[in-house]
């Protein structure tokens, strides 16, 4: 029997979907045993979706990296990343920089506060990082048209709620 999930359920899932298959397609996975190692910006809320998605596609993706600017939702979510998959505790990061650097992070998935989003989906680009951004991806339109030609100088895909 089918049991019903809710939208947000089905849209972490969709996004963990998208990134590992756009990654695995365009032969970007760095990982051991081709997982995309994935670092989520902003997790208190929709990124809860998100990691819960990333950690039950066992083998295909990581949740290697947390990153958030409060130390306790930090160490909570570490914690419940590092019970939840069956490798390494997830690198953590309070600063949006140093996890857009991280050399072993393949995708940035970003579900911060919505004045963020588009700032934090250039960084991670500039970081050559592939990016999964929460609706609304931008505030504005030149905003929005920063990101796709942020997408377009680096190379990188963006993905976004379409829901």
């Amino acid at each position: 029997m089918n049991t019903p999930i809710s939208r947000k359920q089905f849209l972490g899932s969709t996004a963990a979907a998208v990134i590992v298959a756009g990654m695995k397609a365009q032969g970007n996975v760095l990982g051991a045993n081709d997982r995309v190692r994935i670092c989520t910006v902003g997790f208190n809320g929709r990124g809860s979706s998100h990691i819960k998605a990333f950690t039950s596609m066992k083998g295909d993706a990581e949740v290697a990296g947390l990153c958030d600017v409060d130390a306790n939702v930090l160490a909570r979510g570490g914690k419940q990343v590092a019970d939840a998959q069956d490798s390494k505790p997830p690198q953590l990061f309070r600063d949006l920089r140093q996890a857009c650097a991280a050399k072993d992070i393949d995708a940035i998935t970003v579900a911060t506060p919505n004045h963020w989003h588009s700032l934090a989906a250039i960084l991670a680009m500039q970081g050559g990082k592939d990016v999964y951004v929460e609706k609304p991806m931008s505030h504005n339109i030149f905003e929005g048209r920063q990101v796709v030609a942020a997408a377009a100088k680096y190379n990188k895909k963006i993905g976004r709620a379409h829901v």
